[in-house]
């Protein structure tokens, strides 16, 4: 059963029970008030009946016997006026006669008969002026006052409640199913948008502007899980690239030095050797901690500080990519002033080093040089790396560590790149306490610096 079919249901259900209960309630009270004044009616009837007779005895002129038989009558009641002897002085005609055909029976005789058993009779004894006493009897249906007129007015009540509860029942239905197609449509819309992220589709919305604030908020809420679900895909997929960016570089490392081994453009000495066995602990490593790059985001990183020699590093890190560089014959220099001793992440630093020259790589024109400068300033050490190739416009140039931008030369240089690795970059200088920009972009060079502190952690 639909949703919208259980709340017209129960709607139906619940204005039936109120109804009922109170048309129920209402006619029970209705007709015993209607009961007690019909009673009172009688009584004040009666009462009114012993007082005329009463006057007639005591010799009023106002009034006659005539007077009191015609409200009798009217009234469909039957009166008796007996003597100290019993004797029946008056008696008004009544409907009972007629039946009796013409016949007259006293009220005494009429209750000692079968079809007359629901007569009662009500007895008051008058004394006149003249010390006379007599018994005035009224003789009526134990019905008291439940005339034609009466029982129709009951029966008009009954069925004024009953038409009044089908009407009500008849805008019930209406109103239900007014007030429920929204809530169903809503809830249906739900259902169906829930079936849509469940098979991928993230990006599906449910509108916010509902007039009844519960089925709102349920929209919102359904709109924020989609929401978390779409940054949880696209994490999901910055991870991938991520690590697929950075996987790239020990690859094209071990690939290089494997086709330099082949065709004997390089030879395989110990030292070659180990720096293939570098590179394998380096993918090894970069596998194992994939769950830190979280979408270029480094706040599951932490700092793993040893003491090293920052220049003999990065000259290891310069000779193991140079197979790299000798396809595209550049060359790479490195200038510094003295040997600089540093305690920070050497596997952290490694792999800014190893992206800003991988950049250097691709976006230089052939037999191009690269060139590393290193200076020691106070607690600080600088590292610029200069490249000749793509200039960077001064517009971009603010958007360039902005995660999967590429500017607008870039594809020139490299096709298949997304834009993550001066992101990347960025993110691990930041982490390790220093800083990064581009300094210069020119036809002359272009030049990437970034500032560390000798001692990270500290």
């Amino acid at each position: 059963m639909t949703l919208q079919k259980r709340l017209i249901i129960g709607f139906m259900l619940m204005t039936l029970i109120a109804l009922g209960i109170t048309g129920l309630i209402s006619t029970l009270l209705i007709n015993n008030q209607f009961d007690t004044y019909l009673l009172s009616q009688h009584k004040r009837k009666v009462e009114n009946i012993m007082d005329i007779a009463s006057d007639v005895l005591n010799g009023s002129e106002d009034i006659t016997i005539e007077d009191m038989s015609i409200y009798a009558v009217a009234e469909n009641y039957y009166v008796e006026i007996l003597d100290e002897s019993g004797n029946i002085l008056f008696a008004t005609p009544n409907q009972i006669q007629q039946h009796m055909m013409g016949r007259r029976l006293t009220l005494a005789q009429m209750r000692n008969m079968p079809m007359y058993s629901d007569i009662a009779i009500e007895n008051k004894i008058i004394e006149s002026d003249s010390r006379e006493q007599f018994l005035v009897q009224v003789g009526f249906s134990n019905n008291i006052g439940l005339s034609d007129d009466a029982n129709r007015f009951k029966w008009t009540l009954y069925r004024s409640i009953g038409l009044s509860v089908m009407i009500s029942m008849g805008i019930a239905l209406l109103l239900s199913m007014r007030f429920s197609s929204p809530v169903s449509k809503s809830v249906q819309n739900v259902s169906e948008s829930a079936n849509k992220i469940a098979t991928g589709h993230l990006y599906t919305r449910l509108s916010e502007d509902h007039s009844i604030l519960e089925l709102k908020q349920l929209h919102e809420s359904m709109n924020g899980m989609a929401h978390i679900l779409e940054e949880q895909e696209q994490l999901r997929k910055g991870v991938i690239d991520a690590i697929s960016h950075e996987v790239k570089t020990p690859l094209t490392v071990l690939k290089s030095h494997l086709e330099a081994f082949v065709d004997n453009v390089m030879k395989p000495t110990p030292e070659k050797f180990q720096n293939c066995y570098d590179e394998i602990i380096r993918l090894e490593k970069l596998l194992e901690n994939m769950d830190q790059v979280n979408d270029l985001n480094t706040q599951n990183m932490v700092l793993s500080v040893s003491p090293f020699e920052l220049v003999e590093e990065i000259r290891s890190i310069s000779d193991i990519l140079k197979p790299q560089f000798q396809k595209k014959d550049m060359v790479v220099e490195l200038e510094s002033d003295e040997d600089v001793m540093v305690e920070m992440d050497r596997y952290k630093m490694r792999q800014v080093m190893y992206n800003l020259l991988s950049n250097a790589y691709k976006f230089s024109e052939p037999q191009s040089h690269v060139t590393i400068v290193i200076h020691e300033k106070d607690e600080l050490v600088e590292i610029e790396v200069r490249n000749k190739g793509l200039v960077v416009p001064e517009e971009e140039q603010q958007r360039l560590f902005e995660s999967r931008y590429r500017g607008a030369g870039a594809n020139a240089y490299d096709p298949h790149g997304k834009g993550l690795g001066l992101k990347i970059t960025k993110d691990l200088v930041v982490f390790m306490g220093g800083e990064i920009e581009l300094i210069k972009s020119d036809q002359e060079y272009t030049s990437f610096t970034f500032r560390l502190p000798k001692k990270q952690g500290a």
